[in-house]
C-alpha cells in the first residue's frame, strides 16, 4: 500500500510541473499577441520566406512575424489538438506560399489554416 501511495504522489507531481510549464508558456505567446491590434483586414496567403517567427498562442490560434515589421493571426476555424502541447508544427507550401486552406502538422493532428489577420502594433 506504501508503495502504491508513494507512486501516485510521485505521478500528480510530475503532472502539476507539467501542466505549470505550459500554462506559462500560453501565458508567454497571450503577453505577446496582446502587442497588437486585430484590424479586420485578412489575407489569403503569406509569402513563407517571409516568416521570421511564429508563435503558437493556443490550439487554433498562431502568430506569425514577418519580414518587414508585418505580424498576421492565423485563426483556425477547428481546434488543432497537438498544436498548444508541441508549440509547433511543420507544413509544406506551393508556389512559395503559406494559404488558408493548406494543412499543418503537429505531432498527431493534420489541421488547416484559415485566413491570416493582418495586426497593427498597439502604441
Amino acid at each position: 500500500m506504501k508503495k502504491t501511495l508513494v507512486l501516485l504522489i510521485g505521478c500528480l507531481a510530475i503532472g502539476n510541473s507539467a501542466i505549470a510549464y505550459e500554462t506559462a508558456a500560453q501565458k508567454a505567446a497571450k503577453k505577446k499577441l496582446d502587442r497588437y491590434n486585430q484590424t479586420g483586414t485578412f489575407e489569403n496567403c503569406i509569402n513563407y520566406k517571409n516568416i521570421k517567427k511564429s508563435v503558437v498562442i493556443d490550439n487554433n490560434r498562431i502568430l506569425f512575424e514577418l519580414r518587414g515589421n508585418k505580424t498576421v493571426l492565423n485563426t483556425m476555424d477547428n481546434r488543432c489538438e497537438s498544436l498548444e502541447f508541441e508549440r509547433q508544427f511543420n507544413y509544406a507550401v506551393r508556389n512559395s506560399k503559406l494559404c488558408a486552406k493548406d494543412v499543418i502538422y503537429a505531432r498527431r493532428d493534420t489541421c488547416m489554416l484559415s485566413q491570416f489577420e493582418v495586426l497593427e502594433k498597439k502604441s
